[in-house]
C-alpha cells in the first residue's frame, strides 16, 4: 500500500496550502486525497498493520510510479495534544524515511494573520480585539493551567473561548518544537524554508523545494503561481455565518471532496467578498510582539545556523 515519502508538517499561515496545491500539479508528486490528514495526530493507533491501512486511505489514488508521495498537515510541527517529539516519533517508526518540510513566518505577522483568519471562521469572539487576545494568550502561558486562575475562568467563560486558541502566540516559537524533530529525524530528511521568500520568489522558492524531493525544478519554469487561502472580510455578515455553519456541519464530507470544497468557496467569495486581507497591526503592538519574539528569534538562528529573512528583524 501507498505511504507518504514526505510531509509538509507546518506552519499553518505560513503558506502552506499554496506549497501543497504548486506540488500536486507537479508530474511527479502525488498528493493525499485529503490535504491536512491529521493522521499522526487523531488515528495514530501504534499498530502498524492497522496504521497502514488506515493511514494509506489517502493515497489509494496514488500510482506506484509517483516519485513523491505527500500529505500536508501544518499542526504536525506543533505536535498538538501529544507533542512534537511524540508526532516526529510516530512519523519516523510508520514511513520509511520520509522527508518533512517546514514554512516558517515571522511569528509576529503570522499570529496576526491566524488571529484574523480564527476571526473569519468565527472562532474567536467577534468583540475580542487582537491586543486582548495577545493579553489572554500571555496570561495563559505563566500559568501551568490557565484555568487555575479565576480572572482566566470568568474571562474564558464570559467570552465562550476554548483555552487551545490562546495557543498561537508559543507558537511562534519555533525552535521549542524544531529541536524535537531534529532529535528525531536526521537534518537531511528536514528541509526549512521561509513563507517571505515564497510570497517573493514562489519559483526559486519551489524550485529548492523540488532539490530537497529530488524531482525536476524545471517544471516551475512556466508556471503559473496563484494566491492561495487568502484572508478575505465578507459583505454581509449574516451570509458568512450561515457559509461558516455550512462549511462545519459537512467538513468531513468536503474534505474528501477537496475540487467540490474550492467551487463552493469560489462561488461564496463572488457573492460575499468585500475584500482580501485585513488592517494593519498598530505600531504598538508589533513592537510588543517583536520584544517577545526577539530571544526566540535568535534561537532559531542558532539552530538553523543562518540568517532569518530581513522582514523578521
Amino acid at each position: 500500500m501507498n505511504l507518504p515519502n514526505a510531509i509538509i508538517g507546518g506552519i499553518s499561515k505560513a503558506g502552506t496550502t499554496a506549497v501543497f496545491e504548486y506540488l500536486s500539479a507537479h508530474p511527479e508528486v502525488c498528493v493525499s486525497s485529503v490535504k491536512e490528514t491529521y493522521f499522526f495526530l487523531r488515528e495514530y493507533t501504534g499498530d502498524p498493520q492497522n496504521d497502514i491501512t488506515i493511514y494509506g486511505k489517502y493515497f489509494l489514488h496514488c500510482k506506484e510510479s509517483s516519485k513523491i508521495i505527500l500529505e500536508a498537515s501544518p499542526v504536525y510541527l506543533m505536535g498538538g495534544r501529544v507533542g512534537a517529539r511524540v508526532v516526529a516519533n510516530r512519523i519516523d517508526q510508520l514511513l520509511n524515511q520520509p522527508k518533512i518540510l517546514f514554512i516558517l513566518r515571522n511569528p509576529v505577522d503570522r499570529i496576526y494573520s491566524a488571529y484574523n483568519f480564527q476571526m473569519q471562521r468565527l472562532n474567536l469572539p467577534k468583540t475580542l480585539t487582537f491586543e486582548d487576545y495577545i493579553d489572554l494568550c500571555l496570561q495563559k502561558e505563566a500559568a501551568e493551567n490557565p484555568l487555575d486562575i479565576e480572572f482566566d475562568v470568568v474571562r474564558l467563560n464570559a467570552l465562550k473561548l476554548n483555552p487551545l486558541k490562546l495557543n498561537f502566540l508559543k507558537h511562534g516559537c519555533y525552535t521549542y518544537y524544531l529541536k524535537d524533530y531534529l532529535e528525531v529525524i536526521p537534518s537531511s530528511r528536514i528541509w526549512v524554508g521561509f513563507y517571505e521568500n515564497l510570497r517573493s520568489d514562489p519559483q526559486t522558492f519551489m524550485k529548492s523545494i523540488c532539490s530537497f524531493l529530488e524531482i525536476d525544478p524545471d517544471f516551475y519554469e512556466h508556471y503559473e503561481f496563484r494566491k492561495v487561502n487568502v484572508t478575505y472580510s465578507s459583505k454581509y455578515a449574516w451570509l458568512h455565518r450561515v457559509a461558516v455553519m455550512i462549511r462545519r456541519s459537512l467538513d468531513s464530507f468536503l474534505r474528501k471532496r477537496p475540487k467540490l470544497r474550492r467551487q463552493l468557496l469560489e462561488i461564496h467569495k463572488k457573492i460575499n467578498l468585500r475584500e482580501y486581507g485585513y488592517m494593519a497591526m498598530s505600531n504598538v503592538v508589533r513592537d510588543r510582539l517583536k520584544q517577545y519574539y526577539k530571544e526566540p528569534n535568535k534561537d532559531l538562528e542558532k539552530l538553523l545556523g543562518r540568517k532569518l529573512p530581513p522582514e523578521w528583524y
